[in-house]
């Protein structure tokens, strides 16, 4: 799909930020919720061309509730990082910052749990923001960024003050004094490529997304149990299991549910569910 030049989204998104004193933030992030719970049936419809198009992964309500009610909790404090891991053989930091009054680059794999909580907590520190992602789950994501947008203009804010840029290039890193900070939040090889490339302070974000494959009903109340906490996984079942559950990915083997969780581009966990030692061994594996 041809995309808009990104030297534009970048002067766009430069231009977008507006300082407001008088704005609670946290009304603009409610009015972006409330648009995602009015346009469910449409959610789920422009999810399904990304599962169609076998570029996207089932939605879960329960996810996106969490997100907004864990940030909108939070004590956000401006420009200051909060260590949570240190890698001495890599020499890499890894914790979270948040900066207020900026304009930030986020590279990112294009799952649309990130990009929904990075636009929230972007919001609320009013920084302008674009999402750089190769094309994964992009209908859903540009629908989500199209109900932000038009929450920001009936905000009276800039709608370009939140853009995606689609491509799997790093090109927009070319922009030179440009961004306040880049985040990135994508498999190992690709924040290597964006701390190798970046004119800017690089922020790595690090998330999980958990894959629980199940192959026999032993474990069906158990797995019900973990559908109702609302977190981020995805679920793979094997057919003629007795679990039915709206995110269910419905698998015919073993081997099919290991190539679908390996086709994932992000961090994640793996589990199985099985009476099968091969199968187990396999999976692990």
């Amino acid at each position: 799909m041809q995309q808009d030049n990104y030297v534009t989204i970048v002067k766009n998104s430069l231009n977008s930020i507006n300082y407001k004193n008088d704005v609670n933030y946290k009304d603009v992030v409610l009015a972006f919720k409330k648009t995602i719970d009015e346009n469910k049936d449409l959610i789920l419809t422009t999810n399904n061309i990304d599962i169609t198009n076998e570029t996207g992964k089932k939605i879960d309500f329960k996810v996106i509730d969490n997100i907004f009610e864990r940030v909108l909790l939070e004590d956000l404090v401006y420009g200051t990082v909060t260590l949570s891991k240190h890698d001495k053989n890599r020499k890499i930091i890894y914790g979270r910052q948040i900066y207020n009054k900026g304009n930030i680059l986020v590279v990112f794999d294009g799952d649309f749990y990130v990009l929904l909580e990075l636009i929230i907590r972007n919001i609320l520190a009013n920084n302008s923001v674009i999402f750089n992602y190769p094309s994964y789950n992009f209908a859903l994501n540009t629908l989500f960024i199209t109900f932000i947008q038009s929450v920001l203009e009936k905000s009276n804010f800039n709608p370009l003050q939140i853009q995606q840029y689609v491509s799997s290039s790093l090109e927009i890193l070319n922009c030179t004094n440009s961004f306040s900070l880049v985040i990135s939040c994508c498999e190992e090889e690709r924040q290597k490529e964006v701390l190798i490339n970046s004119h800017y302070p690089v922020l790595l974000l690090d998330y999980t997304n958990y894959n629980i494959y199940v192959e026999d009903s032993d474990n069906v109340s158990f797995i019900n149990e973990i559908i109702s906490l609302g977190i981020n996984f995805t679920l793979y079942v094997k057919e003629h299991v007795g679990i039915e559950a709206d995110m269910a990915i419905y698998v015919s083997d073993c081997e099919e549910a290991i190539g679908q969780i390996n086709m994932s581009k992000s961090s994640y966990g793996a589990a199985i569910f099985t009476k099968d030692m091969n199968n187990a061994s396999m999976f692990i594996k």
